[in-house]
């Protein structure tokens, strides 16, 4: 009878630990959802040939200039 009582309670305490598992990965999905939609809110840009630019930059990020001012070179124009 001992024995029994045992292995009813290994049973109980490992579906509770299993449950347990599976709720905290539920929270972490969860969690992972909404900061990723929080990311990707922006709304995406048509330009003017009607296609559609999706930018998942920050706009700090899409404010900072990619080539310096002292880059690149200047060619002066002759005909």
């Amino acid at each position: 009878m001992f024995l029994l009582k045992f292995i009813l309670f290994v049973f109980i305490v490992g579906l509770v630990a299993i449950l347990w598992m599976l709720l905290l990965f539920y929270w972490k999905v969860r969690k992972a959802t909404k900061q990723f939609r929080q990311r990707t809110k922006r709304e995406p840009q048509r330009n003017a040939d009607g296609n559609i630019i999706y930018d998942r930059r920050t706009p700090e990020q899409a404010k900072q200039q990619i080539i310096s001012d002292d880059e690149g070179e200047y060619v002066d124009f002759e005909e």
